[in-house]
């Protein structure tokens, strides 16, 4: 009878894909990945708490969800905040895509229950001016949105914050439970719909104003160097047809008004469109092309 080897090759080969799949994650998660972290806040609750995984997801996401209420009640949820990437990052790991847009559907819907009480002071206001005027005093012009879309980003706010609250209480409570929150079609999955199209609404209006401002820069840019390139490329050709007129040279001046024509102005629109296209894509709007 053939001796059991030492060694079973496939089980050490599935522990070393095991342990380098963790190694990975921790990677990742050290590098600030939502997911990755999740999974690793999740591992260490079951280890340390000896808790069953639907728990300690279920206790972690309401961590998240209390921290970003905690971040909503400031008045200021930026465009790229920390907390929300990181509440999105855990509902990515527990849902899939499919059921994430249904919880969307769901918020549209008799399921969601609009909190009750929610008004927009001057304080909120200050805030939310405070915000924009900060974030885009490079970009020129007016960095502060229409008082409109400075009130409804104060309301949205408030509006999270208070949907926030009822998340985390029911998740830290266990009356929320994930079972049930993955089944949808529930107030509970209609709350966390809710947040995330706030969130997006939020988003939208905040980078239409920022292309607003980056267009109107780009479009100020362009016009400078319109006016410096006239200055300099095309001053030369017409103080020599001036001169040539005044010397009664004929052969110089038409040669200088064609070239004028023909050339300098042809080129300087080209390159006007260039820049153009350039700062189009520029990542940063208060750098410009010129």
């Amino acid at each position: 009878m053939p001796s059991k080897p030492i060694f079973d090759i496939m089980d050490v080969t599935k522990k070393a894909a095991q342990a380098g799949g963790e190694l990975l994650e921790k990677g990742r998660a050290a590098l600030g990945n939502p997911e990755a972290k999740f999974n690793q806040s999740v591992k260490e609750k079951m280890k340390r708490e000896s808790k069953s995984e639907d728990e300690a997801q279920r206790e972690c996401l309401a961590d998240l969800a209390n921290m970003l209420q905690i971040e909503s009640a400031s008045g200021i949820v930026e465009k790229k905040s920390q907390g929300f990437r990181e509440f999105l990052g855990a509902l990515n790991t527990i849902l899939s895509k499919k059921e994430i847009q249904q919880y969307k559907k769901d918020s549209e819907t008799p399921l969601f229950s609009a909190p009750s009480g929610i008004s927009v002071d001057a304080d909120n206001i200050t805030n939310q001016q405070q915000y924009f005027e900060a974030k885009f005093k490079n970009y020129g012009g007016q960095s502060i949105p229409d008082r409109s879309t400075v009130y409804r980003h104060a309301l949205q706010t408030k509006n999270m914050e208070a949907i926030l609250a009822r998340i985390a209480s029911g998740l830290s409570s266990g009356s929320l439970d994930l079972a049930d929150l993955k089944t949808g079609g529930t107030a509970d999955s209609a709350d966390i719909g809710k947040v995330l199209c706030l969130k997006e609404n939020m988003d939208r209006a905040e980078s239409a104003h920022e292309f607003r401002l980056g267009s109107a820069k780009v479009l100020r840019a362009m016009w400078e160097s319109a006016k410096t390139d006239i200055a300099v490329h095309m001053w030369g050709d017409i103080k020599n047809m001036f001169v040539s007129g005044f010397r009664l040279d004929p052969k110089g001046l038409l040669f200088n008004a064609v070239k004028l024509a023909a050339w300098d102005i042809p080129l300087f629109f080209p390159k006007l469109i260039v820049k153009g296209v350039l700062n189009m894509f520029t990542p940063r709007p208060d750098r410009i092309y010129t």
